[in-house]
């Protein structure tokens, strides 16, 4: 009779110890000073920025991984507002003003204030962003101040003083989750001509379709660090949800929901370490804030 490794080629490997699985999920962190929806995120879950939202427009906390503190204002108060960089050199732009005029204003920050810089081409608002730093960003898509208003198809791409138009994405959409680098970026879900599950990637030259969400939603967040990894949470479908769907780079899997379904919230952070604050809540605009938490948790099995 012929063996084992005769007919697979190869022996078998015995573990002492299981693969390591990945637990994830949601807890309460500290509450935002100041209630708001429309807010921008960005920055890692123990170093962040609050940028911007309604009602309190200008209003920037910054979040230690304990609780937040407000810091200087932005220049020009708005809501539906981009963020991206890090917790000592961001950029924020785009936007709705009080007027409810779209807004290309952009700032960058250094850590202590917000200084006005060059304007987008396109003014727009609940436009998404990815950049790892002030110096290289991308303002990806939104909604117009076009008569009668429309999404938009348009990316630019800042080099730390201009804006520049590059590669236009597959589906204009507002409202969506959008992060990662300047050369590597995933959108996903937004309005298009309803609510949307359609993902984008981004690798520096072209944007490419790839498997969509599990629920189509607007007023999403996320905790992207590239177009490989990252997490998306919260929006509106019909009401607003908690879902939570993490990315691997090829496929959408659903996992823990935060513990308060909100829409256009801000977020921050990376897919196991992410921060979710603000939004509007069914309750109202939310001072909450959540942060989540992947660990390997290993299990030991006995071997004879």
């Amino acid at each position: 009779m012929a063996t084992l490794k005769e007919i697979k080629g190869t022996t078998i490997q015995f573990r002492d110890e299981d693969p390591a699985v990945y637990a994830a999920s949601w807890s309460s962190g500290g509450a935002l000073n100041t209630a708001r929806q429309g807010l921008s995120g960005n920055g890692i879950q123990t170093a962040a920025l609050a940028v911007g939202g309604a009602p309190a427009r200008a209003i920037t906390e910054s979040y230690n991984g304990t609780a937040w503190t407000e810091v200087n204002d932005l220049n020009t108060g708005r809501d539906a507002l981009a963020s991206q960089g890090t917790y000592t050199a961001a950029l924020a732009f785009g936007g709705n003003l009080p007027t409810s005029a779209n807004s290309a204003a952009t700032e960058t920050w250094n850590g202590s204030s917000w200084t006005e810089v060059n304007a987008l081409n396109a003014a727009r608002r609940n436009l998404m962003g990815s950049g790892a730093t002030n110096t290289a960003c991308l303002a990806i898509s939104g909604y117009t101040s076009d008569p009668g208003g429309t999404n938009t198809v348009n990316v630019e791409s800042w080099d730390g003083t201009n804006w520049t138009e590059i590669t236009n994405i597959n589906s204009a959409r507002r409202g969506g989750a959008g992060g990662g680098t300047q050369t590597s970026a995933i959108i996903a879900g937004g309005y298009v001509t309803a609510n949307s599950a359609l993902a984008e990637q981004w690798n520096g030259s072209a944007w490419t379709e790839v498997a969509d969400l599990n629920a189509a939603r607007e007023g999403l967040s996320s905790g992207i660090l590239s177009k490989d990894s990252g997490i998306v949470f919260g929006g509106y479908t019909t009401t607003n949800v908690a879902s939570t769907e993490s990315w691997d780079g090829t496929s959408w899997t659903e996992v823990n929901d935060l513990a308060a379904a909100r829409q256009f919230l801000g977020g921050a952070g990376t897919s196991t370490l992410a921060l979710a604050f603000g939004g509007e809540a069914p309750g109202g605009v939310t001072t909450g804030t959540e942060e989540w938490t992947a660990t390997a948790a290993v299990s030991t099995v006995t071997t004879s």
